[in-house]
């Protein structure tokens, strides 16, 4: 199965997307930077899916335990991850996380904000599955 550039590029055909909420992926950066190459393409999904869940099970121990210095690196690490997926709203929650664990407080937004960020993952890995 070939990926083809494209703008606005979701799945490998429009009518493949059962979902009906807002998707979360946009695989347009990827695409691009892959130039199409479907190995390349699976091959950066393949590691989003795999090291998504033990970063975000990382920053939530990190929250728990006040660690702000893990949680700042490991939500600074997942960003370009965030790029490649074209999760733009999921970046914008990642900038806010990283704002308030650099500032060491927002203490009371943080597990909203990880609770989104957790979600959004689910969301996305449930569109990445599908590819």
């Amino acid at each position: 199965m070939i990926f083809r550039k494209k703008e606005n590029f979701t799945f490998k055909n429009e009518f493949d997307s059962p979902l009906k909420e807002r998707r979360v992926t946009d695989l347009t950066f990827l695409v691009n930077l892959c130039s199409g190459d479907d190995v390349k393409i699976k091959k950066y999904i393949s590691l989003y899916l795999r090291l998504a869940p033990v970063n975000i099970e990382k920053m939530g121990d990190a929250l728990e335990n006040r660690n702000f210095g893990v949680l700042l690196q490991t939500i600074h690490d997942m960003k370009s991850h965030l790029k490649c997926m074209g999760m733009e709203q999921t970046m914008t929650i990642a900038q806010k996380i990283e704002r308030y664990a650099l500032a060491k407080g927002g203490i009371e937004f943080l597990p909203g904000l990880l609770s989104q960020f957790r979600d959004d993952f689910e969301k996305s890995r449930n569109e990445l599955e599908l590819i």
